[in-house]
């Protein structure tokens, strides 16, 4: 209920269908708490959008453009977009993934595999900031779902109270960094008195340049439906801070209220023109690679902890991290790659290693390093708690290169890879077989959610295991 409740805020029509059984009614109030919480959440949500909304029908009605297009629509020479099944944009500004999974039971969110297109991208819940060009999932708890404002998104929203659709008195107005026009479109909401011209539209740009940031309306018509004076909130949502603000109305400085990301201009005609301009601003980065570590493992704590697996290319660092949590866990570990590979262990073969392996797997807690592909999918299953290493191939080549320089290898194994150095056909044949299975472990992840945090650096790594050494 509460996930096609979300993806309903952003469609054309939002309507909680009536009946005349009263035991099938769809109502919030109806349903849990923590629908009836969300619900009623989302509901105003949607109703803060109506001035974005209906800027967007204008669009529809005056450029043909539908209110949701398909990725396609925007990108048609991109393969990408026509694989992108599951999401859309939703007016200019934003792009919307409806979560179409189960919420699962251990982690308590969804994954959602989404497509961003080239530019940077603004989770509008979490504020988290990607890079487009790239495929990523977003696990999404129960509060929210993967909506992204586009680089230079102007998104006008109503501060009103109460249930009025007409031209808000207070428009809160959230503004991304980066270079683009939106015009804000009113009328009197009723009346077909728009063909006559009985309309407004404001211009509203936001350029960017270094670290400044400059915000304009202008050209709006006065009209019985909007209010005479309207108060102004600008927020500058991926803005951490600035030194200073400059407000002209008209060409003559305001006086302003104005917060680390915000300015406030109070008494303002649709007719006046404004313009803002902040300089020294701190651009709003994602958390540190120390504080996002910290909360991942923070959230691996405790119960659900208990079925760990170590996943990714040779070389990545994988027991190294091991070694510190065997140290600091009472978890049982097993090395996977030290049974089957390494000459100093007992050889055993492939089929008595995935025996072991489902004998592990088994019991209540295990933690398991290694990147052993025939077993992969059965590991990801059953485990509740996924480290992913995902370094760069550079990195993962070095480390093989000490791998096999400290350590003996299996009498059996090629003969390239007995040599301390690697040649570089067996580095390239190294690089693509980390590309492809990256894309297996993505899917396997999708496939069976669980908590997963993806070392993406040797900085994270040695990040988390200070971590685990100072916590200790």
């Amino acid at each position: 209920y509460i996930r096609w409740l979300q993806m309903a805020v952003f469609l054309p029509i939002l309507r909680l269908h009536s009946t005349a059984l009263e035991t099938l009614g769809k109502e919030p109030w109806n349903f849990s708490w923590e629908a009836e919480t969300l619900g009623t959440e989302y509901l105003r949500l949607r109703h803060k959008l109506i001035p974005y909304i209906y800027a967007m029908n204008y669009r529809s009605y005056n450029d043909g453009r539908a209110l949701c297009e398909p990725m396609y629509y925007e990108y048609p020479e991109l393969n990408e977009s026509y694989e992108a099944k599951n999401e859309y944009f939703f007016g200019s500004e934003l792009l919307v993934c409806p979560v179409t999974t189960k919420l699962d039971a251990k982690t308590k969110t969804a994954a959602t595999k989404v497509w961003l297109p080239k530019g940077r991208w603004t989770n509008i819940f979490d504020g988290k900031i990607y890079k487009g060009n790239q495929t990523v999932y977003i696990n999404s708890p129960i509060n929210t779902i993967p909506v992204f404002a586009k680089e230079g998104a102007i998104i006008p929203m109503s501060a009103d109270n109460g249930n009025s659709w007409g031209c808000p008195e207070r428009l809160n107005i959230d503004i991304y960094r980066g270079n683009n026009t939106f015009n804000f479109y009113e009328d009197d909401g009723e009346t077909g008195k728009y063909k006559n011209n009985e309309y407004s539209i404001s211009t509203m740009t936001v350029s960017e340049k270094d670290d400044t940031l400059t915000f304009e309306i202008k050209g709006g018509k006065a009209m019985k439906c909007i209010p005479q004076k309207r108060t102004y909130t600008l927020n500058f949502k991926d803005v951490e801070d600035f030194d200073e603000v400059t407000v002209m109305v008209n060409g003559l400085f305001t006086p302003v209220t104005s917060g680390k990301s915000f300015i406030k201009i109070s008494d303002i005609s649709v007719e006046d023109e404004i313009i803002v301009t902040l300089t020294g601003v701190v651009a709003r980065k994602n958390k540190p690679v120390y504080d996002r570590a910290l909360d991942c493992l923070i959230h691996l704590n405790g119960n659900n902890m208990k079925k760990v697996i170590l996943i990714g290319s040779p070389g990545s660092g994988k027991s190294y991290l091991t070694k510190f949590l065997k140290d600091r866990t009472t978890l049982p570990v097993y090395h996977l790659d030290k049974l089957y590979w390494y000459g100093s262990w007992n050889h055993i073969t492939r089929e008595e290693l995935i025996k072991k392996q489902d004998e592990i797997m088994k019991n209540d807690e295990w933690l398991i390093d290694g990147h052993f592909q025939s077993t992969l999918e059965n590991r990801i299953k059953n485990a509740d708690t996924i480290i992913h290493f995902n370094l760069s191939g550079k990195t993962c080549v070095n480390g093989v290169k000490h791998r096999i320089k400290h350590f003996p290898i299996r009498d059996d194994m090629p003969s390239t890879c007995v040599e301390s150095e690697l040649d570089p056909v067996f580095e390239n044949c190294m690089l693509n077989f980390k590309k492809e299975k990256n894309k297996e472990i993505y899917s396997l992840m999708n496939k069976y959610p669980s908590n997963v945090l993806t070392i993406t650096s040797k900085k994270m790594l040695n990040t988390i295991i200070d971590y685990l050494i100072f916590y200790n």
